[in-house]
């Protein structure tokens, strides 16, 4: 159970810190990792059963929240929410594996569900980390992409007839 002890407590650290120091998308993140850590006990199999067989509903949650970090991923002004996208698909992955090889190690299963969320902690750290010292250095750091709207050049009419 002391396993259990330093995840919960890492786990809250890192949240606590990109809630209160991130931007929009570090929030949003640790938003998401909190609902699905919170989710996680309620959508598992019996403990009886569990991971024994692949957890349809652990899959379901992963997906819902890989589609949430893809579309933060795709929209902030960052780089590092795509790590995260990756090291969560790692754990779709263990799932596809699980329902391709149903003789597939329970420990081996529920390793390959679990490790992943500990570099996405660290990425949420460090990428929170980056935008406080952006802001201490430049008193702004923009959230969000611009890059799917027009620019200003683009709306400008090109000649005397628009």
């Amino acid at each position: 159970m002391l396993h259990l002890a330093i995840f919960y407590t890492l786990f809250s650290l890192t949240c606590c810190y990109a809630l209160v120091r991130g931007g929009d998308p570090e929030r949003l993140i640790a938003g998401i990792m909190i609902l699905g850590v919170a989710l996680t006990p309620i959508v598992v199999n019996p403990a009886s059963r569990r991971f024994y067989g692949m957890e349809a509903g652990l899959l379901t949650l992963d997906i819902l929240i890989l589609l949430a970090f893809v579309a933060i991923a795709l929209r902030a002004n960052r780089f590092w929410p795509m790590g995260i996208v990756v090291f969560h698909s790692m754990s779709v992955v263990g799932h596809l594996l699980k329902l391709g090889d149903p003789r597939l190690i329970r420990t081996a299963y529920l390793v390959m569900l679990a490790l992943w969320i500990y570099p996405q902690m660290l990425l949420l750290v460090l990428g929170t980390w980056r935008h406080r010292a952006r802001w201490i250095a430049t008193g702004a750091d923009r959230s969000w992409s611009t890059s799917s709207r027009p620019s200003a050049a683009a709306r400008l009419p090109s000649g005397p007839n628009g």
